[in-house]
């Protein structure tokens, strides 16, 4: 019988932060039949990580090594081929879960759920730890259990040019059945079409899942290193030349859209891979929706420098009438988004902590989240509610 859970850990040169975490996964309290763990590694050299791997014992952590260049998609491609579970969740070399993402696992199976994403904690390693910012940190967003309609949160993305993965399902920070991840790659020939594999699988899987849900169970933790993504976007240092990332598809620059700024910055890599995914899923009819737009004063609010070049692409591809509407769209946006959450901070469950913490420790506060609050069994209790009974009417 194969593995109820593959969890899936892409990497590259990064073994400060993998060996910790890979000692810290060994050390979840779950039956090793139920939870699989799947390393990718595309170093340049392995022997450090080689050496700790032939220190392990545990069958159910799988090693695979090559060190012929992949962008960072081919790699994230080629651990989900080599995972086995029913379901799959992608994390980063930075990133960790906790022992219960096995029972969210189960009651999807149990339920028919293809997609389910969470609430996650946040933990900053210690190298990237700025002044004003918490180790660690949790956040409840919303209700307990939410059920987002994907139709429209993909319009809603679409409306606002794609800045944000919103509410959609994704198989990265998130949970996703195979055989959901199976259509994707049967249609596309990958289960990531597009240079950046969280948006890119996440519009793709959209496109199939049927049932997907969100919880307040934080069974995922959101690691910030000094070389991730998250810590420099919060230190406005994730921008630079397309042709310069050597994690990209080297097609990158011939398969760009026109009406993008060809720059690397999130805001550009998401909505490329978004369209992109659109295209290869046979659904290029949704792109006509875009609000390019949107995309370009987004960049400028948020990357003064990049202003006179959203300017041109401005002139270019967009129109006084469409300037006015977005503007106000926007603020609007923004008004309504202060509004909501001024209204809901003081019933939201924060948790903080300042000091610096190992990523062992992050995963155990985590879990005593869970356990404290006694979340699996009134996630099973809810759900029994919601289809149960829905059968029984």
């Amino acid at each position: 019988m194969g593995y109820l859970l593959s969890i899936v850990i892409p990497t590259k040169n990064r073994y400060k932060t993998l060996i910790p975490l890979i000692k810290a996964l060994a050390k979840l309290d779950v039956n090793h039949n139920d939870l699989e763990i799947v390393i990718e590694d595309n170093s340049e050299n392995n022997e450090e990580f080689q050496t700790f791997f032939e220190t392990t014992d545990q069958t159910n952590i799988k090693y695979f090594y090559s060190k012929e260049w992949r962008s960072v998609s081919d790699n994230s491609n080629q651990a989900i081929l080599h995972s086995t579970g029913k379901y799959v969740s992608f994390i980063g070399d930075d990133d960790a879960v906790g022992r219960q993402i096995v029972d969210v696992a189960r009651l999807m199976e149990e339920y028919q759920i293809d997609s389910c994403g969470c609430d996650y904690t946040l933990y900053r390693w210690p190298e990237a730890l700025l002044h004003d910012k918490n180790s660690f940190e949790y956040h409840s967003k919303g209700a307990f259990v939410r059920w987002p309609q994907i139709d429209k949160e993909l319009d809603d993305m679409l409306r606002n040019g794609i800045q944000s993965k919103k509410n959609i399902p994704g198989v990265y920070h998130g949970i996703v059945s195979r055989n959901i991840l199976n259509h994707v790659y049967e249609k596309t020939g990958t289960f990531f079409p597009g240079p950046s594999p969280d948006m890119a699988n996440s519009v793709a899987v959209s496109l199939y899942v049927k049932r997907h849900m969100i919880t307040s169970i934080p069974f995922l933790i959101d690691g910030y290193s000094k070389s991730s993504t998250g810590h420099l976007t919060e230190k406005k240092a994730h921008i630079g030349k397309l042709e310069e990332q050597s994690f990209l598809p080297k097609n990158v620059l011939r398969n760009w859209t026109e009406e993008i700024p060809k720059i690397w910055l999130p805001n550009t890599i998401w909505p490329e891979s978004a369209i992109q995914a659109f295209s290869k899923c046979g659904r290029q009819d949704l792109t006509e929706k875009f609000n390019y737009t949107a995309m370009y004063i987004k960049i400028s609010i948020l990357y003064p420098q990049c202003k006179g070049l959203c300017r041109e692409y401005l002139k270019k591809y967009s129109t006084i009438k469409n300037i006015i509407a977005t503007y106000i769209q926007i603020t609007i946006t923004y008004l309504k988004n202060r509004i909501k959450d001024s209204g809901s901070r003081a019933a939201q469950e924060a948790i903080h902590v300042k000091e610096p913490i190992s990523i062992e420790k992050a995963i155990k506060k985590s879990e005593e989240i869970i356990d404290s609050r006694r979340q699996i069994l009134r996630l099973k209790k809810l759900l029994d509610e919601k289809f149960y009974k829905a059968e029984t009417k």
